[in-house]
């Protein structure tokens, strides 16, 4: 075991999956910490690791609280099964919700870009040149409280649709 390992069983199991490997794990430590618990639970008397991914613990304790202790037991596994049904339920619905998700941020998508469009359209008629076409389109899309809307957006968008070639084009064939 190297020197910079837990020493508690706050340090080796307190924090959740420490990422240590069972053979990791200072038993000695662990088996002190559950020790100076108080008296009436259950004491540890041993820790064994047993696989890889298994450990065995014996534990001495008198018969009053074997009953409570077995029902804790119960209570904890019922728990952790239930949060790990919950957790299966809450990553199935939303793989199932994915598609739905991405129609929607298309969906999205496609509106920006067709206001984007039509506020660019609208300025050109104005009789604007192409960059103060895209600077008043943004600043028309911004007054009707588009947070979104840059002039970097505009221009993107412009660009992407081949508008702002066709008005080049345009432009060069008047010269």
């Amino acid at each position: 075991m190297s020197d910079n390992l837990p020493l508690t069983l706050e340090d080796n199991l307190g924090k959740g999956n420490t990422g240590l490997s069972l053979a990791e794990l200072n038993f000695a430590c662990i088996l002190c910490d559950i020790s100076s618990i108080d008296d009436a639970l259950p004491k540890v008397r041993d820790i064994t690791p047993l696989t890889p991914d298994q450990i065995e613990i014996r534990l001495t304790m008198s018969p009053e609280i074997l009953g409570s202790f077995g029902n804790i037991l119960k209570a904890l596994t019922t728990l952790f099964r239930h949060m790990k049904t919950r957790e299966m339920h809450a990553l199935a619905l939303k793989e199932a919700r994915a598609p739905e998700r991405k129609a929607k941020s298309k969906r999205k998508s496609d509106r920006m870009q067709a206001l984007c469009i039509k506020e660019y359209t609208i300025a050109l008629s104005a009789g604007l040149k192409p960059n103060q076409a895209i600077s008043e389109a943004n600043k028309r899309l911004k007054a009707k409280g588009h947070k979104w809307a840059s002039y970097f957006i505009v221009h993107s968008v412009v660009s992407k649709h081949g508008l702002l070639k066709e008005t080049e084009t345009k432009k060069d064939e008047k010269t």
